[in-house]
């Protein structure tokens, strides 16, 4: 396999991990790479660093697969419920065609609440998200915080799931009863909490 010359190191980790393969030998990679051993030998180095690699032998290369490879089997075995950060739920999602870097997992959200003695209820965090989700200002607030290529693919369809996704998973798990409105804005803002 020739990739372009102008891919780096990443990209081919990343082309070999949609392909299903964790490893690499130093010539494998400098063959599609069309680089030197010194540039390699940088490149990976970078990547180590960055804890995306790690070399069992010299010149063999193993990357370390994403997290969404194993989060559900990891938290399964840990007996402990999970949710994906924002951003990457919205990468789950398709509201991105970029990798988030950041594999962000949210666990045991109650005792994060208790343990900061935050109380809130489930009705209180209803109410408060469908104002947020009412407010005109919201996706432009949320907009920002994304790569350009994030904020095009957030429509309004995968803010939907991903609001859906928060209130089930995450908001369902509070503590008390519904929001006595919550079924009126679901219905008004066209969101499906049936998945």
């Amino acid at each position: 396999m020739m990739l372009d010359l102008r891919t780096n190191l990443s990209s081919y980790m990343t082309h070999l991990l949609s392909r299903g393969q964790i490893v690499f030998t130093d010539e494998q990679a400098q063959h599609a790479l069309q680089i030197s051993k010194g540039a390699l030998l940088d490149a990976t180095q970078k990547q180590q660093r960055r804890n995306y690699l790690i070399t069992p032998r010299h010149g063999f290369y193993v990357i370390v697969p994403p997290p969404s490879w194993y989060i559900d089997a990891l938290m399964a075995q840990e007996q402990r419920p999970y949710y994906v950060g924002l951003l990457k739920a919205a990468e789950l999602h398709g509201a991105t065609h970029q990798v988030v870097m950041e594999f962000q997992v949210i666990a045991l959200f109650g005792q994060y609440l208790q343990a900061q003695d935050l109380r809130i209820s489930r009705a209180q965090a209803e109410e408060r998200m469908f104002a947020n989700l009412a407010s005109p200002g919201f996706l432009s607030d949320v907009r920002p915080l994304l790569t350009a290529e994030q904020a095009e693919r957030l429509t309004d369809r995968t803010m939907k799931t991903a609001f859906a996704d928060v209130l089930t998973r995450l908001v369902g798990d509070l503590p008390g009863d519904r929001w006595a409105r919550t079924e009126e804005m679901l219905e008004r803002f066209g969101i499906d909490v049936s998945r």
